[in-house]
């Protein structure tokens, strides 16, 4: 048994998918519809859409520290470049070179703000950008008038080398002017167009569209083009991409935007280097006057006194005081720079001016801070450059400057103090020394102490001197902090629109759109469709009859075998099986519906007259007191009936039925007038003792009731029936109302109980169709399903 439910439902399933298939193949049409308009649509998208190339470039962002691939690595012995590692984050150089100052800078060199565009002759809506080979040219009279204009786009035609059109793109009026005559933009000012070195005869009756933007957006423009990425966690090495109409100009803005970032760089380096030697020139200058005073001093001690090299004898102690003096000059001059730096500190409290550095401090913790703090200086500069003082970036570089020069302070303090007390201990060293020699006159030890002060000025001069020769060599080599790898770029591939994506989007476009709706459609859809819906309430299915066009009430005749009449003997035939067996008496049937207008009365005539077309002797008793039909629907004009039976049983029975006048063993029972209390009427005993009546007298007989969704009426006489054929009208009832019927056989109130789902459009309906004939008569099947047979 399990194999058989097995089986079953993969038949079962079967079945739906083929017919969930055969429902959306019968809409091919909308389909082909779709998927035509969906490729005719993309065709035109693609040819009228600009096409977009990219352009790549690589750029290395060196690091001192990272290697030694520096060209100005011949200079480190030096000591030029001390400290200058770690000055570079590839991160900021990110945010750097896609920074608003930067694409500004470049977007003014290039004139990338102003566009000119080939209008297509034929639609006027095709646009082929020029790019340095533009046929005409405008000046802006202003300088800077197109910094803050929201913008404009305006249309010329060129009439031959000496006029134009200029054509309003609102009234689309056009006036002649002379090429070199200036107009006048309420965005752009004045200005004038000329022709350039790219004038051909062959641009005449041309129409040129010139967009001039404003830098502002233009900058947002190209930030929005660039895209800048770290091409590998482990390399300092950033990949740059910008995409475009023109491959030329995509290139040219990379390799400027890499050119401008590089001089921007050096610009900062050469900041650096000439404060640097500014400050030395400064301390160069007062260590001269000092000098001189000292030499001067010394010759005049020397003029009054005739020495003699006393230390000859001596040597070794000489030699141990030259050492001692050494190192303590070595100290003083360490001393001074730091009371240099010191002062300058003191005399710039504001947190803009650059640090001179490479002074020679031998504290590292010095050099890194004065590194670290002009780092920050630059980088609160280029924040500025696009943003206020309010900037939280701006904000947080400022609050750093001050921890930064109060921990350089704190540092510059330390090391004096720690060079305070070398100087001490040499000090203390030398007169040790001086003990020894203790014999020397005075005026030996006086001079040998003006010579000290000499020394050290001296040392300290030449030092400096030293140092600025070293910021002068550093300052004409300077290099940027990148090395192109790559240059901007394409291989000539256009990155948008690409045509088999978007054709690929068209397919899946001209199959989900018609999908989608009528999908949507089905499952918004509340009427009752098909047997699917009968199956989802468990009710039994005996017929499904097709829409009848026209207003023929009777469809079914001898030797008809067209689709409806053929549906109609399916129904006989599997009413036989509701009916039960044959009990030497004729069979009552009940034909009912949920509500109006479903077609009960054509149902039970035509059932009727099939059952007299097989032989059987069948009569078809009008009980829908309220709303009766049968009559109108056999021509046959008013007539007494059932109501009048049960008002007056006097009446003769036979007298009331009447007999076809097209089918044989058809007979018609009318309902008569209209009661005011049908209810009533029909649980009187005489209708029962009139069905019983019929019941010998006829094989079958089928009662034309009224709706049992609306009133009690069919209910009243359900005892009556041997078996109920519930009519189900296609497309108008709702299937909530399928509740009805189910409801009511589960609780018992009718028996044998069959649906019939009537007026169904074999042609419209989703899911139905005939693939089979009917008699002589052959319904063609649908094309997808020809195609697939065999």
């Amino acid at each position: 048994m399990g194999k058989q439910k097995d089986i079953h439902n993969h038949f079962q399933d079967e079945i739906n998918l083929r017919d969930l298939l055969n429902r959306y193949l019968a809409k091919w049409k909308w389909f082909a519809l779709a998927l035509t308009i969906a490729f005719v649509g993309t065709f035109f998208m693609l040819r009228y859409t600009p096409k977009k190339y990219e352009s790549k470039a690589k750029l290395l962002i060196k690091f001192e520290q990272s290697g030694s691939y520096s060209e100005l690595s011949a200079f480190q012995d030096l000591g030029m470049f001390d400290g200058m590692g770690g000055y570079n984050n590839l991160y900021n150089e990110m945010e750097i070179l896609q920074s608003r100052p930067l694409i500004e800078q470049v977007i003014r060199e290039l004139k990338l703000n102003i566009q000119y565009f080939l209008v297509g002759s034929k639609t006027g809506i095709e646009r082929n950008e020029f790019y340095k080979n533009s046929p005409l040219e405008i000046q802006l009279l202003k300088a800077d008038s197109s910094d803050n204009l929201s913008g404009a786009v305006f249309t010329v035609e060129i009439l031959n080398h000496k006029e134009f059109k200029f054509v309003d793109s609102e009234t689309f009026k056009s006036v002649t002017y002379n090429f070199g005559d200036t107009l006048e933009f309420d965005e752009l000012g004045k200005f004038t167009l000329s022709t350039t070195k790219y004038y051909f005869a062959k641009n005449e009756n041309t129409r040129i569209s010139i967009s001039v933007r404003s830098l502002e957006s233009s900058v947002s423009i190209y930030q929005t083009k660039l895209n800048v990425e770290v091409l590998d966690e482990h390399m300092d090495i950033l990949s740059l991409s910008v995409r475009g109409a023109v491959i030329k100009q995509n290139n040219e803005f990379l390799n400027a935007l890499i050119a401008e970032h590089n001089n921007q760089t050096i610009d900062d380096q050469k900041n650096i280097y000439r404060n640097t030697t500014l400050f030395i020139n400064d301390r160069i200058e007062h260590l001269s006057d000092e000098l001189t005073d000292v030499e001067m001093q010394d010759e005049e001690y020397k003029s009054r006194f005739d020495f003699s090299d006393v230390f000859l004898s001596e040597k070794s102690l000489y030699d141990r005081i030259l050492i001692n003096e050494k190192k303590l000059v070595d100290a003083e001059i360490q001393s001074q720079l730091v009371n240099f730096l010191y002062d300058y500190l003191i005399s710039n409290p504001e947190n803009n001016s650059l640090l001179p550095t490479n002074l020679g401090f031998d504290d590292n913790s010095i050099v890194e801070a004065t590194v670290q703090y002009n780092k920050t200086v630059l980088e609160k500069k280029r924040v500025l450059n696009h943003s206020s003082e309010q900037n939280p970036e701006v904000i947080k570089f400022e609050n750093d400057l001050v921890n930064i020069k109060a921990s350089l302070k704190l540092s510059l303090e330390n090391y004096k103090y720690a060079l305070e007390i070398k100087v001490n201990e040499l000090r203390s060293m030398e007169e040790s020394l001086n003990i020894n020699i203790s014999s020397l006159p005075t005026h030996k030890r006086v001079l040998r102490s003006m010579d000290r002060q000499q020394q050290v000025k001296e040392a300290l001069y030449i030092y400096l001197l030293q140092k600025r020769e070293e910021n002068e060599i550093a300052s004409a080599v300077t290099e940027g902090n990148s090395k192109v790898i790559e240059y901007a770029f394409s291989n000539g591939v256009p990155v948008s629109p690409r045509e088999k994506t978007n054709y690929a989007i068209a397919l899946l476009l001209g199959l989900i759109v018609p999908f989608g709706f009528f999908y949507l459609k089905s499952a918004l859809d509340n009427k009752v469709q098909g047997k699917a819906d009968l199956d989802a309430h468990g009710l039994p299915h005996l017929a499904t009859i097709p829409k009848i066009d026209g207003n023929k009430k009777i469809v079914i005749s001898k030797g008809n075998t067209s689709p409806e009449a053929e549906a109609f003997r399916i129904l006989r035939t599997n009413a036989s099986f509701i009916l039960g067996p044959d009990t030497g008496k004729g069979k009552t049937i009940i034909t009912t519906s949920t509500i109006a207008k479903e077609g009960k009365s054509f149902v039970a005539l035509n059932l009727a007259t099939s059952y007299a077309l097989s032989g059987k002797k069948t009569i078809v008793v009008g009980l829908d007191l309220r709303a009766p039909k049968l009559l109108e629907y056999s021509d046959l004009p008013d007539s007494i009936g059932v109501t009048n039976y049960l008002l007056d049983q006097s009446i003769d029975l036979n007298s009331m039925i009447i007999n076809s006048p097209t089918t044989e063993n058809l007979f018609i029972l009318p309902s008569g007038l209209n009661p005011p209390n049908p209810a009533e009427l029909l649980m009187r005993d005489e209708l029962k003792n009139l069905i019983t009546t019929l019941e010998e007298s006829y094989d079958i007989v089928i009662i034309d009731s009224a709706p049992i969704g609306l009133v009690t009426d069919t209910l009243l006489i359900s005892e009556m029936a041997d078996a109920f054929i519930y009519v189900v009208r296609a497309n108008y009832l709702e299937k909530k109302l399928l509740s009805v019927p189910d409801q009511l056989r589960n609780e018992g109130k009718i028996k044998n109980i069959g649906i019939v789902i009537n007026a169904v459009n074999f042609k419209k309906s989703i899911g139905y169709g005939y693939g089979y004939g009917y008699g002589n008569i052959k319904v063609e099947k649908p094309w997808y399903k020809r195609l697939f047979s065999k």
